[in-house]
């Protein structure tokens, strides 16, 4: 469990946070209003709703650390 506590740490987290904060909100919702992209919306909202999950997750686990 260590070597998963010194993989994250809070810039890390904080970019995973806003990158998939920018996929699920932003990217997903051009790609299906401006290029009629459903499918690559679709994904591209899944993977920013794990990419948050995983920024929490990494937050959590830096928080426990200290």
């Amino acid at each position: 469990m260590d070597w998963l506590k010194e993989i994250f740490s809070i810039y890390i987290d904080l970019l995973m946070l806003l990158s998939g904060a920018y996929m699920a909100f932003i990217q997903s919702n051009n790609l299906v209003t401006d290029e009629s992209l459903e499918r690559e919306g679709r994904f591209c909202k899944v993977a920013g709703y794990f990419y948050i999950a995983l920024g929490i997750a990494g937050i959590i686990i830096t928080i426990i650390r200290v």
